[in-house]
């Protein structure tokens, strides 16, 4: 192990096995959380393999051989050379060990990712052809969920109770042992192309009791140009139940929908009190009806990115079909269809407000509030330039255009923090110097409702 084999470069953790001389030829190295993390807990890492016969692994661990908790999420090898390990390319070898003076109890998960659910990204795609994203459930002191791109893959059940705490570790290690794979091939380490464990990202989250009245962020979606009706999924819930407006009541909780955040600016709507989410059907045309559908993480149908169109309105889009949009028809009405349209910013039919739970944290009363998610994902060009960025205690807004009124700056949770009014047309100073450090959305709008945003990074 050798701290020069471990390097941060273009924002990742790259692990290299290199050739080295004498009897102790494999070079490589180990990179460790400096803390420690104990259950309940999840804790994910993306990240994709070098291509020599060697196991790629993220672990957690406290102890030595002899007296040890220790927690392998994944032991990844996808070019084995023994010959006697076929399915390695595509087998987590997730499992436990808890090692008490040398007495060792231990259970497996060996979960192929070929058994991933249709439809699944990465399902059957080797560990060094794409980054996967692998993680734990430390449920308690013996359950132990895996999961291998956002569905459960495997668990295990220790035989006694875990009573360390545990640090995160990355390594890159091989061994002349079948059950490894076999050593790697030396010529291997010399080509740069494949010798390399690349680590993307890591996040772990602590599990804490909720004091707060709920957690979920539940919204009603409103009709931007015909507010008095909303998005109502009808009673209950059922695959291929029809959606549709309905006269707008905040008390209706057929109109009442939680936000999941899906990632990369992309939301599902589940119908609050079922499982059920507002669906897109396959592909997307004009006329495509929505209807509820039972939720899935990774069902693209059911993801939507909110798109800021000015004035406190989104464009839903779907991610599988960009081309079409949320669309609520001509006017208002009860029992009027909602269904898929053509995409089009100006399209009143396909604007919508959204009022909601979200205003918990922001002080405003449930039920409201306008939603503070504004563009954090909009891809409208800025127009307007902020710098410093990064900054310490102001930004200046330089080019923000003739009839600008107002700045608003978001955090990428979608929570309005700071919010300013405009009075020069060509440059304005924004004191950021209370705001934590993290990075922002900082939003300019204009006296006709029309908005553009940029990010800025606060020291």
């Amino acid at each position: 192990m050798a701290a020069e084999n471990a390097q941060f470069t273009n924002g990742e953790l790259r692990i290299k096995a290199t050739l080295a001389s004498g009897s102790r030829w494999f070079k490589t190295s180990r990179v460790q959380s400096n803390a420690q993390i104990k259950y309940p807990m999840y804790t994910e890492s993306r990240i994709k393999t070098a291509h020599i016969s060697a196991y790629n692994t993220f672990w957690m661990n406290n102890g030595d051989i002899n007296n040890r908790n220790e927690i392998d999420i994944i032991e990844n090898n996808s070019k084995p050379s023994c010959g006697c390990q076929p399915n390695f390319p595509w087998t987590m070898n997730s499992q436990y060990f808890h090692v008490v003076n040398g007495d060792v109890k231990r259970a497996t998960g060996n979960f192929d990712n070929r058994n991933l659910p249709n439809g699944t990204p990465g399902k059957g795609v080797k560990w060094n052809e794409q980054f996967h994203v692998v993680g734990v459930w430390w449920k308690d002191a013996r359950n132990i969920q895996f999961y291998l791109n956002g569905q459960p893959a495997g668990s295990v059940v220790s035989a006694r109770d875990f009573t360390r705490n545990l640090n995160l570790i990355w390594d890159l290690w091989t061994k002349d042992a079948t059950w490894l794979g076999g050593l790697v091939l030396r010529s291997d380490l010399n080509n740069n192309s494949i010798n390399t464990m690349r680590v993307d990202w890591v996040k772990t989250w602590k599990l804490e009791n909720d004091d707060t009245g709920g957690g979920e962020n539940v919204v009603t979606m409103r009709k931007g140009n015909s507010n008095g009706f909303s998005i109502d999924g009808n009673n209950g819930g059922a695959n291929n139940q029809n959606v549709y407006l309905w006269a707008t009541n905040s008390n209706n909780v057929n109109q009442q929908w939680v936000e999941i955040n899906r990632g990369n600016g992309f939301y599902s709507y589940k119908k609050k009190n079922t499982n059920f989410c507002l669906d897109g059907g396959n592909g997307g045309a004009n006329g495509q009806n929505l209807k509820l559908w039972s939720c899935g993480n990774n069902n693209q149908n059911q993801h939507w990115k909110k798109v800021n169109v000015g004035g406190g309105k989104f464009r839903l889009e779907k991610r599988n079909a960009p081309g079409f949009s949320i669309d609520g028809g001509n006017g208002g009405a009860n029992l009027q269809n909602v269904y898929l349209w053509a995409s089009n910013n100006n399209n009143g039919n396909q604007q919508w407000l959204f009022s909601g739970s979200s205003a918990k944290s922001s002080g405003k009363s449930p039920n409201t509030i306008e939603s503070d998610a504004k563009a954090i994902d909009n891809d409208k060009s800025v127009g307007f330039a902020v710098y410093p960025n990064p900054a310490n205690n102001k930004i200046t807004l330089e080019g923000i255009g003739k009839g600008t009124i107002e700045a608003t700056i978001y955090d990428l949770m979608g929570s309005q923090v700071k919010k300013v009014k405009i009075n020069n047309e060509k440059t304005n100073n924004v004191d950021v110097s209370n705001l934590t450090a993290g990075i922002y959305l900082v939003t300019v709008t204009q006296e006709n409702g029309e908005s553009v945003s940029t990010k800025f990074v606060k020291k």
